[in-house]
């Protein structure tokens, strides 16, 4: 919620502490990179915040609903990248998650990512 606020610092110092309580009893690793990917990007670090994003979907191979995660996951990235003005790197994401949400059927997200494709002005596809 602090990272949702901005308040970057608060958020850090927020997700330190869960991992230091023992974290994995309220967010598995992966829940926790994605946190650390959204703080990055927020702050400005674009690099680290892909960087943690991909270890991200490294994490959800193997399971059972990691399609759907792996859509949602960059749908958010791309979201971020829009955010801190850099709707190019936003582009490619956008084009997987379009196709990952057709695959499991998840029509209001794939509208969602066509919709942000025309936004951030990607270009068409040839």
């Amino acid at each position: 919620m602090a990272a949702a606020r901005g308040d970057l610092d608060e958020a850090r110092a927020e997700l330190d502490a869960a991992r230091a309580f023992g974290a994995a009893n309220l967010l598995d690793h992966a829940q926790q990179m994605r946190l650390e990917a959204g703080i990055a990007a927020r702050s400005g670090d674009l690099d680290n915040a892909q960087n943690l994003l991909w270890r991200h979907l490294d994490l959800l191979k193997g399971q059972p609903n990691e399609r759907s995660q792996r859509a949602t996951a960059l749908r958010l990235f791309a979201l971020w990248m829009i955010a801190a003005n850099a709707p190019a790197r936003a582009c490619a994401p956008l084009r997987e998650s379009r196709t990952l949400y057709a695959e499991v059927g998840g029509r209001p997200g794939g509208e969602a990512v066509s919709a942000l494709l025309l936004e951030s002005g990607c270009p068409a596809e040839g």
